[in-house]
């Protein structure tokens, strides 16, 4: 007995003895990995489930800005309308719907490089909840022509922390695809539906969703009442500025790594000869390597780049980025991969930057930085909801990009009124989309006074235009070969204006126009 209780005295006095020396393990973990921990999922909470509180930005919508009705700010808040079915003024709308639309002439992009398959959207809302949460599920809820979401998206919060400006997309703004799938059109229409799918953790606590929806199959307007998150609450009461710095170096020292493999690489190629021996390789056409790789997509052609010499020249021919869209990679797009793209582009004609460089992944002198060598055969260029677009973007483009025949600028909002008279140098245009912009009446009567080659715009939701009549009347003047013309939302657009239309542009498209005449009341028919 004397000896049992002789070793376990031992075991106490050696357990006391390694104490201090564990805490001081403890004093000499490195502040950020201590702090790091604490920014994880709080289990014993409940599950928190919050509707959006606010939305942040849109594609398109059916309602005007200055409206309440169908307007996309309808999924703010709880649901006005689910259970319930059917066409309500106070849900959330998207403008577009059908095949129709692909009628009007449009950028078309050209076979190489493929987009991917995955990517399906066209119009997108971004959404704002009030708590920051580990997410567990979203919930969408539908109440007209259901079945057309088919990706959500979750963007990386973290405390005090702003996203970087510039070349490197800082690891706190990150996206990722919660979930993603296809269309299905075969829905009944008047039944309401709640999507609540399976989602892929993202890995980070997020208070930012963005919905992407495909209508292109619908056969009417599909109507939305709320969203709902889902997930776990994130403790905010503990700092996590340290982890957001580790990950920041992280970031750092894997490019300087990856400076130095590209360094060593060139000066080892420097040193070899000019010399390939690629077997049959080497006799196939070029024309019949370059149907081959018209079937790669960007990432794919990068990849196939890195897997051997012969490969890397044919996949950075500039011939086959005549027609480039990057608008599927805006997630993860930055400053620095555009202008790794710029030496490719030396015969690009189409060019798609559509819902890039958002949220400060560009900073406001790319553009100049990206088109400036090459852009003069530039012909189409999409800019659509572009937020860092402004005057200064805008004179680059006139300057840099003189033969554009095609320009879209939808939901451009940070360019002021009077500087879209720029324009007007682009006399060569043929289709400028200003949807949702600030022009004003005078920048517009300056521009089509100019433009005469017009024969596609849009105009649509343009609140400071006015005197549409007057548009019109100057349209039909100067720009006789137009086909199509949006002018969504003009109220104040009268018989008068549309008689002087119809009267000198015999070529116009009478269903391009429907949806602006159902608006004008006083018209009954137009001959």
């Amino acid at each position: 007995m004397l000896s049992v209780l002789c070793v376990l005295h031992l075991l106490f006095n050696r357990t006391r003895r390694k104490e201090p020396f564990l805490n001081q393990r403890r004093e000499h973990v490195p502040e950020s990995q201590r702090d790091a921990e604490t920014l994880v999922p709080q289990q014993c909470q409940p599950e928190l489930s919050q509707y959006a509180v606010q939305v942040l930005d849109l594609s398109s919508q059916y309602g005007g800005d200055d409206s309440i009705s169908y307007t996309m700010h309808n999924l703010a808040g709880p649901p006005n309308i689910y259970p319930l079915a059917g066409d309500f003024t106070h849900a959330a709308v998207l403008r577009t719907y059908g095949t129709w639309w692909d009628h009007l002439s449009r950028w078309t992009p050209g076979p190489c490089p493929d987009n991917p398959r995955w990517f399906q959207s066209r119009d997108f809302v971004e959404l704002l909840f009030d708590e920051p949460v580990f997410p567990t599920g979203v919930s969408v809820l539908e109440t007209y022509h259901p079945g057309y979401v088919v990706r959500i998206l979750a963007r990386s919060w973290h405390q005090g922390e702003e996203p970087a400006v510039g070349r490197y997309r800082s690891p706190v703004d990150r996206w990722r695809t919660l979930w993603s799938g296809p269309v299905d059109c075969h829905l009944p229409p008047n039944d309401p539906r709640k999507l609540s799918p399976s989602i892929h953790p993202p890995g980070f606590a997020t208070n930012l969703l963005r919905l992407e929806f495909n209508c292109s199959l619908s056969d009417y307007y599909m109507e939305l009442d709320a969203v709902v998150l889902h997930g776990i609450p994130v403790d905010v009461r503990q700092p996590n500025k340290s982890k957001s710095t580790e990950e920041l170096a992280e970031s750092e020292r894997l490019r300087k790594k990856q400076n130095m493999i590209e360094k060593r690489t060139n000066e080892e190629e420097g040193k070899l000869y000019n010399f390939t021996k690629n077997g049959y390789f080497d006799l196939l056409p070029y024309e019949l390597i370059e149907v081959i790789l018209s079937y790669l997509t960007l990432p794919e052609l990068c990849r196939l780049a890195q897997s051997s010499r012969t490969l890397r020249d044919y996949c950075y021919d500039p011939f086959m980025y005549k027609h480039l869209d990057l608008k599927p990679f805006w997630p993860s797009l930055c400053e620095e991969d555009l202008l790794a793209l710029k030496s490719r582009l030396t015969h690009a004609r189409s060019l798609g930057l559509s819902w890039t460089g958002n949220k400060g992944s560009f900073s406001p002198t790319v553009l100049e930085n990206f088109l400036g060598g090459w852009s003069v055969s530039l012909l189409h260029l999409e800019l659509a909801n572009c937020h860092w677009i402004t005057k200064d973007s805008l004179e680059t483009v006139t300057m840099l990009c003189p033969n554009l025949r095609d320009l879209d600028l939808s939901s451009c909002d940070r360019i002021p009124p009077g500087e879209f008279r720029q324009l007007s140098s682009l006399q060569r245009l043929q289709r400028l989309v200003l949807y949702r912009t600030r022009i004003n009446t005078e920048s517009l009567l300056w521009i089509i006074s100019k433009c005469t080659e017009l024969r596609h715009l849009n105009l649509g939701g343009c609140l400071e235009v006015k005197e549409p009549d007057l548009v019109l009347l100057v349209l039909a003047s100067n720009c006789q070969q137009l086909r199509s013309l949006d002018m969504w939302r003009s109220s104040e657009l009268t018989e008068v204006g549309l008689a002087h239309l119809a009267s000198r542009c015999k070529n116009i498209e009478v269903n391009d126009l429907i949806e602006t005449w159902i608006q004008c009341l006083k018209v009954s028919v137009i001959e």
